[in-house]
């Protein structure tokens, strides 16, 4: 257990020596993620829920199987003539 600690150490010990290496790459690893999220955050509180419907993309428009009748809407009944044999 000792042999993890000691690679740990030595992996982090490295990635904060990079770190401090490339100031410019340190700088947007940490402005980036800020900026995105506050981009998405004004675009949703921009955003007018009403504006949107309250649709669901579930709804079948044409039936799966061709025996189903699509006049029921999602309830599909199958007659056991309508199949084929």
């Amino acid at each position: 257990m000792g042999a993890n600690t000691r690679h740990y150490k030595a992996l982090m010990k490295k990635n904060f020596i990079n770190w401090k290496r490339t100031p410019c790459g340190s700088i947007c690893e940490i402005i980036c993620p800020v900026m995105l999220m506050l981009i998405l955050w004004y675009a949703r509180t921009k955003a007018d829920p009403e504006a949107f419907e309250d649709s669901s993309y579930y709804t079948l428009r044409r039936p799966i199987y061709p025996i189903a009748k699509p006049e029921l809407g999602n309830k599909f009944m199958v007659n056991m003539s309508d199949q084929q044999r």
